[in-house]
């Protein structure tokens, strides 16, 4: 498995620039952490940026812009009900690790993603991935949802 660095992970995902890297770099060298640590410690990163990171960097899983480079383990889909899927926006993909990767557009802005892994009875890691590819996807495999007035 190739190591990704954190620092061109939080690029990836849009949490850090290329200038802020080098920031952090120069202070890290200073204060003697590691880089997310000193990235929180002068402001450029939340908790939960860094948690996202670090899960993609342990998980060995990449950014990726489009669905159609994923497999999807159709196997996993029962761990992820239609209407959890739909509602938190998340497209089981398959397991690594003991560990479910989910397709999901927004992390930072998901309020149900904290309680996928007790829903999916498994850790759970993320993939970005485009918002209109997911709900794509979620209506193939899931099947397009029934209107509400019929």
């Amino acid at each position: 498995m190739v190591h990704t660095f954190i620092g061109r992970i939080l690029c990836q995902i849009g949490c850090l620039q290329d200038a802020d890297v080098l920031l952090v770099l120069a202070e890290q060298r200073r204060l003697r952490v590691r880089f997310g640590q000193c990235a929180r410690e002068i402001g450029l990163l939340s908790a939960d940026q860094l948690s996202l990171a670090l899960g993609v960097q342990s998980c060995g899983d990449q950014i990726i812009a489009s669905l159609e480079d994923v497999p999807i383990d159709t196997a996993v889909l029962t761990r992820i009900t239609e209407s959890v899927a739909r509602r938190c926006e998340v497209m089981p993909l398959f397991t690594h690790n003991d560990t479910l990767i989910l397709a999901v557009a927004d992390p930072f802005d998901n309020p149900y993603l904290q309680s996928l892994s007790s829903e999916a009875s498994a850790a759970v890691g993320f993939i970005i991935v485009h918002r209109e590819q997911l709900l794509e996807a979620i209506d193939a495999h899931y099947g397009r949802p029934v209107p509400a007035h019929l």
